[in-house]
């Protein structure tokens, strides 16, 4: 083959990885708007958050509030939900709870909600808790801790992150300081945002007899 044609397809062919190299860039880059994966991962990191890539599908439980009333997960969707599993006895918890209502009173007004899952408690103490220390977000019932087995829970408190279409995007073990401005950040970003189409697939169903209706 002639040298100078051979020179000529090396650098075409160099030249046509870097284009292509460039165009898969664009391609995964977010539209505006959109979650951009990697912005996420930055601030998952600046407070612990760590990814639970075992959990794939939407979550999905019905709880009973301390008023007795049956709670979907799913009436969430479309919405950012904080989700702690939690004991009112865990010294842990009791230090992370104020921090809670201040992200809480924050971002209520936005796509955002929070609850804590209290892990084979009775609705009294879990009301008498929330009263003493002035909780106003929501406060569900695991009564005989099917939910925090099913999420494999070996420590409290536990933050699962779900975003709008009900997959876990991350997960805290132990407590956070969720009033820190890094905390603030990541939801008032998360909030603002979408996930991408792509990512919202239909929701599949969660494995017979895991989460049914407790209280």
């Amino acid at each position: 083959m002639n040298k100078k044609v051979l020179i000529g397809i090396i650098l075409f062919l160099g030249l046509f990885g870097l284009w292509a190299h460039k165009w898969d860039r664009i391609e995964a880059a977010p539209a505006k708007g959109e979650v951009d994966p990697d912005k996420v991962e930055t601030l998952f990191q600046k407070i612990g958050i760590l990814r639970v890539p075992h959990l794939k599908d939407p979550i999905q439980f019905n709880l009973k509030d301390v008023d007795g009333k049956i709670v979907q997960i799913s009436d969430y969707r479309g919405k950012i939900v904080f989700l702690n599993l939690w004991t009112t006895w865990c010294p842990a918890c009791r230090i992370e709870m104020p921090a809670m209502e201040k992200l809480h009173q924050k971002l209520k007004d936005k796509d955002f909600v929070m609850i804590a899952v209290s892990l084979q408690e009775s609705a009294q103490v879990v009301r008498d808790f929330f009263q003493k220390y002035k909780l106003t977000f929501i406060a569900l019932l695991d009564s005989t801790g099917e939910v925090g087995r099913w999420f494999g829970v070996r420590a409290i408190p536990t933050t699962y992150i779900l975003g709008r279409d009900g997959k876990v995007l991350g997960a805290a073990m132990g407590a956070r300081e969720w009033d820190s401005g890094e905390a603030i950040d990541l939801f008032e970003y998360l909030t603002e945002k979408k996930m991408k189409r792509a990512d919202q697939t239909p929701e599949k169903p969660t494995p017979e007899g895991a989460l049914r209706d407790r209280g």
